[in-house]
């Protein structure tokens, strides 16, 4: 008789967990969308990015044409002296410096300078 009573318990246990199985199962299944969903929006992200790498890439950039020296080559002796007299190079050579070292400065955590 306790083994019947047992098979009924057993059966009324199984039957009473069926909907927090079901409501597992559904939350379960609303995280698994968001994930794929989440998946989705990073994939579409990424294929974007890699078209607009790709229309960077096909186009073609002469590095003579954009270089700053090339300009003074061509510039008159008088203006290259006038620049050296008020010292240009060596004040762009400390702004150089400085952004180096601010850069530098900003790599290392706990360490942010300006901010």
């Amino acid at each position: 008789m306790d083994a019947i009573i047992q098979a009924i318990n057993n059966v009324i246990t199984f039957i009473s967990e069926i909907p927090a199985w079901f409501l597992d199962l559904f939350k379960n299944m609303v995280t698994a969308l968001f994930e794929m969903l989440g998946d989705v929006g990073a994939f579409i992200i990424d294929k974007l990015l890699l078209g607009v790498l790709n229309i960077i890439n096909s186009f073609t950039f002469d590095s003579t044409i954009y270089n700053a020296t090339s300009y003074l080559n061509g510039a008159p002796a008088e203006f290259l002296g006038m620049l050296v007299a008020i010292r240009i190079p060596e004040a762009l050579a400390i702004i150089v410096a400085a952004l180096l070292i601010r850069f530098a400065l900003g790599l290392i955590p706990f360490v942010r300078v300006g901010r």
